[in-house]
């Protein structure tokens, strides 16, 4: 970092009227950030801004600037596409002679990030609908945004590999989804947060809806509307949604065939006695 000295603070760090915040390294790791200082020192009636500095790679010109006005002497250099690897830095005077050279090493590349929402809160929610287990205990241990976009984006680089799909074209995939869920909009509630919305979600529509009232005058609840999920993949999965509070919110609660959902023990209960649970096979 490179900012004008608007007073005496941190006088020791000043020059020519400038702080520079230094880390000075050959090795640069593009990941975390997209530029870096070249500090050129060089005499006051030197003609330096005639000069061009032109970056390298296996002897092939990847950069080439054209020196501006910088008081400061550190000029900023976009590094975010170089790839990694070795980099020779020439100093290219006016006769097109070498003035100077130096090098650099990009130790790792800038990844690209790819995240469904641009609200971490909303990506952390849709991450735990395609999570088991402990996969999700790092995201708590990140300490910045970034490094939290960045799981996010491993993340979906991995499932987008076992769809055989690209990355972006996954995160568009997962975007249509998540936007075909406001049809389970619910009052203050998103589609996509409630059960029905994240069902459809993780496995699209269902290849069948049933529709029905619990009728068993034997059970203790008021009668309510249900709707049976059914899916010809995913091992042929069903899903007993039940709308408990009669608000149209329905909750997931009994599924057959998916091991990672769980099903509420008191299912049979609220469907009743002459429920026909062969409507879930």
């Amino acid at each position: 970092m490179v900012i004008p000295a608007t007073s005496k603070y941190l006088e020791k760090f000043q020059r020519d009227g400038y702080i520079f915040k230094v880390e000075p390294s050959h090795v640069i790791d593009a990941e975390e950030s997209d530029n870096f200082y070249l500090y050129l020192d060089a005499k006051a009636d030197y003609p330096l801004l005639k000069h061009k500095l032109q970056i390298f790679k296996d002897d092939k010109l990847v950069k080439d600037w054209k020196l501006k006005q910088e008081k400061s002497k550190a000029f900023k250099l976009a590094i975010g596409n170089l790839k990694k690897g070795y980099y020779d830095i020439k100093l290219v005077g006016m006769k097109q002679n070498i003035v100077a050279e130096s090098f650099i090493v990009i130790k790792r590349e800038k990844r690209e990030i790819a995240n469904v929402f641009t609200d971490l809160d909303s990506e952390l929610s849709l991450l735990r609908y395609f999570s088991t287990g402990n996969k999700l205990k790092r995201w708590k241990k990140l300490d910045t945004d970034d490094a939290r976009r960045l799981f996010a984006t491993k993340f979906w680089g991995q499932k987008a590999s076992m769809k055989g799909m690209k990355l972006d074209e996954y995160i568009n995939f997962l975007r249509t989804r998540v936007a075909e869920a406001t049809e389970y909009d619910y009052k203050f509630k998103k589609g996509w947060l409630t059960n029905q919305g994240r069902i459809s979600i993780l496995h699209g529509e269902p290849d069948e809806i049933i529709t029905g009232e619990t009728t068993a005058e034997s059970t203790i609840y008021v009668r309510k509307n249900y709707e049976i999920w059914k899916y010809e993949g995913n091992n042929r999965a069903s899903y007993l949604f039940l709308d408990i509070q009669m608000n149209g919110n329905y909750r997931l609660i009994h599924s057959v065939n998916d091991e990672n959902e769980v099903s509420d023990s008191n299912w049979p209960d609220y469907m009743g006695e002459d429920f026909d649970t062969s409507l879930l096979e």
